[in-house]
């Protein structure tokens, strides 16, 4: 059962960066993150300049290293939760269930709730682009994006919530930080390339 529930939470990571409000914004955060423009990316990448394409990776590492972080923590808190209200497994479990189907629901736009639309903006970019600020960018990167993600992310969580040991959710949220943070290292690898793959997936966004 561990297993199944690492290989489920590697697959959500894959689907959240191909979701519709990540993958269009991949090529800019890479951008960001490396301090060169898309149109300069994308020349480096083609023409494999290594000194602009190790800044890209280096940077793209410690991003996902952060984002990393902020979902393992939130694995660690879920499963302590979940341990807390180990007399009540039975029913979170259930209402956990409840709650997924209903967020799929509200992401198919069957409802809405104004509540749920909230927004709160947090504006940070470092003045220099370096290693360490890639990695808060990626911290908060997991913090702002929950929503975004949270049709996944919560159902790996709840099963977080339902593990015996700590360690047991804080290794399903890296499996999950694995399958959103491997694409994106590829990305910042191979630029021009990926940027062709993402155009001709975009016909595939609604579905």
């Amino acid at each position: 059962m561990n297993e199944v529930g690492i290989i489920a939470a590697f697959i959500g990571g894959l689907l959240s960066f191909v979701s519709p409000c990540v993958l269009p914004l991949v090529p800019i955060y890479v951008s960001i993150l490396s301090g060169f423009s898309y149109n300069e990316l994308v020349r480096a990448s083609e023409q494999k300049e290594m000194s602009v394409m190790l800044k890209v990776v280096l940077n793209a590492v410690f991003f996902v290293v952060g984002f990393s972080l902020a979902f393992i923590m939130m694995g660690a808190s879920a499963s302590l939760i979940g341990q807390w209200l180990s007399t009540y497994r039975v029913w979170i479990i259930r209402i956990g269930g409840i709650l997924v189907i209903l967020f799929g629901f509200y992401f198919l736009g069957l409802f809405r709730f104004k509540w749920l639309s909230m927004e709160k903006q947090i504006d940070y970019k470092p003045k220099k682009t370096n290693w360490i600020g890639a990695g808060v960018m990626g911290f908060i990167f997991a913090l702002a994006w929950t929503p975004c993600v949270s049709y996944v992310l919560a159902g790996i969580l709840t099963m977080a919530a339902d593990t015996a040991h700590v360690t047991q959710g804080m290794l399903l949220l890296a499996s999950y930080s694995a399958g959103l943070g491997i694409p994106f290292l590829i990305t910042a690898i191979a630029f021009a390339k990926m940027l062709e793959v993402f155009k001709r997936m975009r016909q595939w966004l609604g579905v």
